[in-house]
């Protein structure tokens, strides 16, 4: 008896074991499908030309300005869930040749909440290029925002910190309505099907008064903050269809956090 129930116990160990392996598989394959790749355009911005230096160090690409103008504030970006981070190496790369020198993250399995030592990493390697020396804000698209928020929750002595760039994303569950220090700036699609509208709703009150900028862009939607192939997989919220191409939404992007940065800027030290 006693025989027979270990061979018993054993088998159910096998297909308990065999049951995590299949689970597994299926959600890797769920997760694969799920993933949104840049479209062919994007790897076009990774060329340096005489007007931005691109490099790769590390887990960090780099877009400088070349030339000798003041140095500028820098951008710190980290991407979307499961968003290949080459999607957003165009509009990076046009707030670069504004003169703003900008990191791209590539996060561990394009998930950023994987990768909040990356960003550490990145303000490192800016400093190693003395591109910081008027500060640095950090930004994010979806997911990537909202890790960004972390960051700033949890590190809030961060030297050098100007302030934060939200890409279709938001602050979750952040009380900072007396951080005059910090300045925010969110940029939202009026036709994105993804974001948490009462989360969204709720974040925007706890932001820094009179700091804060919201801009909605009139139909774009969450997709085209970057120049990715739109997926509705399994671990992807479906979109709402644009109103406006991905090159409009862009320019609109690129303009205003141009101007945000460039506020920056010209603005006193706190």
């Amino acid at each position: 008896m006693m025989a027979t129930g270990w061979v018993r116990l054993r088998d159910l160990g096998y297909y308990g074991v065999a049951g995590v392996i299949c689970g597994g598989i299926a959600i890797g394959i769920h997760f694969y499908r799920s993933r949104k790749d840049a479209l062919p355009r994007a790897k076009e911005a990774y060329r340096s030309d005489e007007k931005v230096h691109v490099v790769k160090k590390k887990n960090v690409t780099l877009f400088l300005p070349k030339g000798e103008e003041p140095k500028k504030v820098a951008l710190i970006f980290l991407p979307g869930a499961l968003t290949e981070s080459t999607s957003y190496a165009p509009a990076l790369r046009r707030i670069a040749q504004a003169g703003h020198p900008v990191a791209l993250v590539e996060m561990p399995f394009r998930m950023a909440l994987f990768g909040q030592s990356r960003v550490m990493e990145a303000i490192d390697i800016l400093n190693d290029e003395e591109k910081i020396g008027a500060g640095f804000v950090l930004g994010g698209h979806s997911l990537g925002g909202a890790v960004a928020s972390n960051i700033v929750e949890s590190q809030k002595q961060i030297r050098g910190l100007k302030g934060i760039v939200f890409w279709a994303s938001y602050a979750y569950k952040k009380n900072w309505r007396n951080r005059g220090d910090l300045k925010v700036l969110s940029l939202l699609g009026t036709n994105d099907g993804v974001i948490n509208s009462k989360s969204l709703e709720e974040s925007l009150e706890c932001m820094p008064l009179g700091t804060t900028t919201v801009v909605h862009i009139k139909g774009g939607n969450h997709t085209q903050f970057g120049c990715s192939h739109r997926v509705d997989g399994p671990f992807s919220m479906k979109d709402k269809d644009p109103q406006i191409s991905l090159e409009e939404q862009e320019d609109r992007v690129v303009q205003e956090t141009v101007s945000f940065l460039r506020e920056i800027d010209t603005a006193p030290d706190m």
